[in-house]
């Protein structure tokens, strides 16, 4: 949550409303959507080293939010032209994949939950992106502007 709100924050800042409502929109939607799809889905034995064995382990919401929003982050603020994808693309990558890498670690997830969040992140990446883009204002062709300009 806080890494969203510091992307959300600055892109808000940098560009408007247009480009940090994405990440903190995508940020609330992976939070509640972890949390939907482990009261949904049948419970299971978790492993060793999860804290509390009765509380449900899939998806990962660690992986499910950090790549949700690493993605989204990463997207708009290429888009945006605030960034390059050779910065954003690396760290997009990177959180997420550290993320996961240490929940199977200190033993708190199966691989399968890993994947699971990071599968379902990635939709959700996707979903902002797409409303990102539909939002986004279009420019007219040159030819269009061109038309326009004729017919004054």
């Amino acid at each position: 949550m806080p890494m969203a709100a510091v992307a959300a924050g600055t892109a808000w800042r940098l560009r408007g409303p247009r480009a940090g409502a994405p990440i903190a929109a995508v940020s609330a939607a992976a939070a509640s959507l972890a949390w939907v799809l482990e009261q949904a889905m049948r419970p299971r034995t978790p492993p060793p080293g999860r804290h509390s064995p009765t509380e449900p382990a899939f998806p990962s919401g660690h992986s499910l939010q950090t790549s949700a929003v690493a993605l989204t982050a990463a997207y708009v603020l290429t888009r945006e032209g605030v960034a390059s994808p050779t910065q954003t693309v690396p760290l997009a990558v990177a959180l997420p994949l550290a993320s996961g890498l240490a929940k199977l670690y200190v033993d708190a997830h199966w691989f399968t939950d890993v994947v699971g969040g990071y599968l379902v992140g990635t939709a959700l990446a996707a979903s902002a992106a797409a409303a990102y883009e539909l939002a986004r204002p279009r420019r007219r062709s040159l030819a269009a502007r061109a038309r326009a300009w004729m017919t004054r």
